[in-house]
């Protein structure tokens, strides 16, 4: 029997045993000069990732301003992620990764090597202590939000909130 929807707000959120993530996607959300924007102008589309476990059903996705115009078609994109300098002080030590990994991630060691163990999204390393740069690639759904125009005073901020109900 499925457990009882939750609704996930931006950022990593764990509950209900369901884990989710909702970020901003770096790889469409990219300026005139190539740079990845965190910040948007009125009326501009906001693209928006939404990464769940394996099982999970996402049943709606809403914002407090806005609309998301793609939320009855759902688009699945696979990201790649490098995280640098990933310590492991000692042996003990686990990393945990921000997203569900598609298989096994890639590792290159900084100065002396060691055996990467991993367990889903955890990580931890056979000798320490050691620095590594890890590179994977995860699932996601891809939702664009477009906020209409509206008018802000200079330097003015606005905030947008998103949520995103699950089932699993």
């Amino acid at each position: 029997m499925p457990t009882p929807t939750v609704i996930h707000e931006f950022g990593e959120s764990v509950g209900e045993d369901v884990f989710c993530v909702i970020e901003l996607d770096r790889d469409s959300n990219i300026d005139a000069q190539g740079e990845v924007k965190t910040q948007f102008e009125p009326g501009d589309s906001v693209y928006i990732l939404v990464h769940v476990e394996e099982g999970v059903r996402i049943e709606d996705i809403n914002s407090s301003f806005g609309d998301i115009v793609n939320k009855s078609s759902l688009t699945l994109v696979q990201r790649s992620n490098t995280i640098e300098d990933v310590i492991f002080p000692s042996t003990d030590t686990k990393y945990e990764l921000p997203h569900m990994p598609l298989g096994t991630v890639a590792v290159e060691w900084e100065g002396f090597s060691s055996t990467l163990t991993q367990d889903g999204r955890t990580l931890t390393s056979a000798s320490a202590p050691r620095i590594c740069t890890v590179t994977y690639k995860y699932k996601a759904y891809l939702f664009r939000l477009l906020a209409s125009d509206f008018v802000l005073a200079a330097e003015e901020t606005f905030s947008i909130d998103v949520a995103v109900e699950v089932l699993k």
